[in-house]
């Protein structure tokens, strides 16, 4: 997973960028968390998102997907938001902690619509979990959407825009962890800075 899963702390945000195509097949999920759990021991932050290609939830069906994996690992390290693609239809659920809605703590989950007016698909009319998901959003075949996240110190804001840029769901997950103060002084001292064996007027941080 070296130089294919990787984290960056943006203001009081971590993000894990996360690579499924090699989970299981060369690295069990296990050791990807173990690893994520030192990061997130090592940079505490107020919010925590996780992203990766795999669906958590059939779009089309509702089925369960990636979230049977990842949920107890969520519950246990209180990630604010999981983000994925891959199914090409809009879902969010409401926020899930021990496999129940939850009012205060737990995730959110989302997949992205397709965003190329292509590849979408279209739902079925019922769908499995419909405690769990909260709102889902197609097109059919020619689909464009897109999400914008934002974050402020009491909650992160989600909003689904279809092709005309009007909002089509919106949610706001409200913090469940309280501001971790950032001293810039320590930040910048935890730094090391070594030089480049590319070229020389370049440093790797």
């Amino acid at each position: 997973q070296e130089g294919k899963s990787y984290y960056f702390k943006y203001n009081n945000v971590l993000f894990f960028a996360l690579n499924n195509e090699n989970m299981n097949s060369l690295t069990p999920i296990s050791v990807v968390q173990d690893w994520m759990a030192s990061v997130i021991e090592n940079n505490p932050t107020q919010y925590i998102f996780v992203s990766m290609h795999y669906q958590w939830f059939n779009g089309v069906t509702g089925n369960a997907s990636q979230y049977n994996n990842w949920k107890t690992f969520f519950d246990e390290h209180q990630v604010d938001l999981a983000l994925a693609g891959n199914n090409h239809v809009y879902v969010r659920t409401k926020r899930l902690f021990n496999d129940q809605v939850s009012p205060d703590k737990g995730t959110v989950y989302i997949q992205v619509p397709s965003s190329d007016n292509d590849r979408g698909q279209v739902m079925n009319d019922t769908f499995s979990n419909s405690d769990k998901i909260a709102s889902r959003w197609t097109e059919g075949l020619n689909t464009i959407g897109a999400i914008i996240v934002t974050v402020t110190e009491s909650s992160i804001r989600t909003r689904l825009i279809d092709r005309n840029g009007r909002v089509i769901d919106q949610a706001n997950i409200y913090n469940q962890k309280p501001i971790v103060p950032v001293d810039k002084a320590t930040f910048k001292e935890s730094f090391k800075v070594y030089p480049s064996i590319i070229s020389e007027d370049s440093v790797v941080v």
